[in-house]
């Protein structure tokens, strides 16, 4: 957070707990929505909120968390695979890992093993990429 307003650390400090209490309260809502309805699509809500949601809930406790919820939600087709892959992909990035299906990062996909990937894809239903661009 930048200081333009002039705040001193211990307020910055604040903020940044403030805003965690309410990410966290953010995310135990898109969760509980999630167990109740399914993932929220935006072909039945109408919003792409969820794609975004998603993606911030990248730590690796999150991941841990959430990998087999979002594959069943991936598996009942109420999460689009292009958000799983996107989603999946960020988590692995965040923990210093390559992405596995190429997908958040769809211009320069560094992946460990193409054909590792593209059979991955496959599973999930996306297409093949043709390029390993690792930069």
């Amino acid at each position: 957070m930048k200081n333009e307003l002039g705040f001193n650390k211990s307020t910055k400090d604040s903020i940044w707990h403030l805003q965690n209490e309410i990410d966290s309260l953010n995310n135990l809502k898109f969760l509980s929505i999630i167990d109740k309805y399914g993932y929220p699509l935006s072909k039945r809500t109408g919003s792409t909120s969820s794609s975004y949601l998603s993606l911030h809930l990248v730590s690796e406790t999150n991941f841990k968390l959430l990998e087999s919820l979002f594959k069943t939600e991936l598996n009942k087709k109420n999460m689009p695979a292009e958000e799983y892959a996107k989603w999946f992909d960020r988590c692995q990035i965040v923990m210093n890992k390559k992405q596995l299906y190429g997908e958040y990062d769809q211009q320069y996909p560094c992946v460990e093993n193409i054909e590792i990937t593209n059979a991955e894809r496959k599973k999930i239903g996306l297409k093949k990429i043709k390029n390993n661009n690792c930069r």
